[in-house]
């Protein structure tokens, strides 16, 4: 999802290197502003499922619910980054001078394709979840009792 919402930012190769145009400079913000408001709508959905079906056990579903959420900000990132254009550094080396590229998707402080936990944008999820969670257990839904 966050790959189809998301704008490339555009750019140029100069002697080698890649540089973000005006337009690529918003659009390079938009890359973890969408995938915080992805995660946090996945969060508060995921959350929601296991609170609402798992009762009986709230410990387990507050560890399962952490633990999916990230397994989730984890999934997120490389599918998207996978989905989306090469990496522009890479094809820049390979390019002319100001010829125009379009950048990969990624979040800002993230440094490693695997591992997207230098982002704070990876707690959406969790923050997510934990919305539901709490809403649910502390007066959302109450099932009738019997």
């Amino acid at each position: 999802m966050w790959e189809l919402v998301w704008t490339p930012p555009t750019g140029a190769a100069w002697k080698g290197e890649f540089f973000l145009d005006r337009a690529g400079l918003v659009n390079d913000v938009d890359a973890t502003g969408w995938f915080t408001v992805v995660g946090l709508v996945g969060g508060v959905v995921f959350g929601g499922l296991a609170a609402r079906f798992v009762r009986s056990a709230p410990l387990l579903v507050l560890v399962g619910i952490l633990l999916g959420a990230f397994v989730m900000a984890w999934v997120m990132y490389v599918v998207g980054h996978v989905l989306g254009p090469p990496d522009p550094d890479v094809v820049a080396r390979t390019t002319g001078d100001w010829e125009p590229i379009i950048s990969d998707l990624r979040l800002a402080g993230v440094e490693h394709t695997w591992w997207p936990f230098g982002s704070t944008a990876t707690l959406a999820p969790a923050v997510g979840a934990m919305i539901s969670v709490v809403g649910i257990y502390f007066g959302g839904v109450r099932r009738p009792h019997r």
